[in-house]
């Protein structure tokens, strides 16, 4: 990669891990509402997500799956997402 393309590689990761931050610092497993499990497996994602970003923007083979894994899991445990 030039060194552009990585440059803002290594932003757009800042900008997702950043969100990751502000959204796990946020969660309380008190004011949740429902199953513990459910907010274990949502902050997993949250952390699988940024770790996958800041992976796949430095060139970290495995990261690939990380962040599939933190986007599924966002997608299937937020609980702010309507249940279809």
């Amino acid at each position: 990669m030039t060194i552009a393309v990585s440059a803002v590689a290594i932003l757009a990761a800042g900008v997702v891990l950043m969100r990751c931050i502000c959204l796990g610092a946020h969660l309380s497993p008190d004011k949740w509402g429902t199953h513990r499990l459910h907010y274990a497996l949502f902050a997993t994602s949250l952390a699988c997500l940024g770790a996958g970003a800041l992976g796949v923007a430095l060139g970290w083979l495995p990261a690939n799956l990380l962040l599939l894994f933190g986007v599924a899991g966002w997608v299937a445990f937020d609980r702010r997402m309507p249940k279809l």
